[in-house]
C-alpha cells in the first residue's frame, strides 16, 4: 500500500493543473466569447453557421469522365449579423457558380492548404441575423478525383 500512495499523489498533482487550466479557459471564453475549435481539420467557419440540410443533385457523365450538378446547403446563422462570409471545405472541385438565396454571389477559392484542400469563400451582402437561414447553391462543373479514378480503371 505504501507504493500505491505516491502514484496516487502524482496523479492528483498531474490532474489538478489541467483542471485549473480548463476552468480558466472557460472563464475567459465566457468573458470574451471565444469559440474553441471543435474540428481542427477544417477550413470552414462552422462556428458561425449550422448546417440544417444539404441536397446534392449530381449527374455522372461517364463518356466525359465528369461529375456535374449542384449542392444546396441550408445554413442557419449562429451569430447576430457578425459573419459576412461563409467558408466551406472543398477538394478537387471546379466550381461554376454560387448563389445565395437565389441571387448570384461573389465567391473565391482560397489558396490550397494541404492536406485540407481549398476553402470556398462566399461573400454575403449583409450579415445574417441570429437563427436566420440562408440557402447556398454551389454549381459544380467537374470533380477531378472522379476523372482520375475513371482513368485508372
Amino acid at each position: 500500500m505504501s507504493t500505491f500512495r505516491p502514484l496516487w499523489r502524482f496523479s492528483l498533482a498531474f490532474l489538478q493543473p489541467t483542471c485549473r487550466a480548463r476552468l480558466n479557459i472557460q472563464a475567459r471564453s465566457m468573458a470574451t466569447i471565444i469559440n474553441a475549435p471543435r474540428d481542427p481539420n477544417t477550413l470552414s467557419n462552422y462556428n458561425n453557421w449550422l448546417s440544417t440540410h444539404v441536397t446534392a443533385n449530381l449527374e455522372i457523365l461517364f463518356d466525359q469522365k465528369k461529375l456535374v450538378g449542384n449542392v444546396v446547403h441550408r445554413l442557419k446563422s449562429t451569430t447576430d449579423s457578425q459573419s459576412r462570409d461563409i467558408l466551406l471545405d472543398t477538394n478537387h472541385l471546379d466550381i461554376d457558380s454560387v448563389r445565395v438565396d437565389g441571387r448570384s454571389a461573389n465567391w473565391e477559392l482560397l489558396p490550397p492548404l494541404e492536406p485540407y484542400g481549398k476553402a470556398l469563400k462566399i461573400q454575403l451582402d449583409n450579415g445574417v441575423k441570429l437563427h436566420d437561414v440562408v440557402e447556398v447553391d454551389v454549381c459544380l462543373f467537374m470533380l477531378r478525383s472522379v476523372s482520375r479514378s475513371v482513368d485508372g480503371i
